[in-house]
């Protein structure tokens, strides 16, 4: 899980072809802390629906305080010839 502290907004557009579960990419966002021990003693972040996993669909927005919210992406097992595109813009 990463939390960069020099950055405070990421923006995500998946730009991918046909996406399919088994393709992975997964953006997941785990919730507020350093760290997931200290998410986990967040009562609030089950409240807010986290942790959660953001299927990288062509077309979708992501936009989240990377300050702020713990996350982490999966391993990519896109094939030979299958393009994997996102634009990532962070401030």
């Amino acid at each position: 899980a990463e939390k960069p502290f020099n950055r405070k907004l990421t923006l995500l557009l998946y730009l991918n072809g046909p996406w399919r579960p088994e393709l992975g990419g997964e953006l997941k966002l785990i919730g507020e802390g350093a760290n997931e021990a200290e998410v986990a003693l967040d009562s609030g972040a089950v409240a807010a629906g986290l942790p959660t996993s953001i299927a990288p669909t062509s077309g979708r927005w992501v936009a989240f305080w990377s300050d702020r919210i713990l996350h982490s992406v999966n391993a990519s097992q896109a094939p030979e010839g299958l393009q994997d595109y996102r634009v990532s813009y962070t401030i």
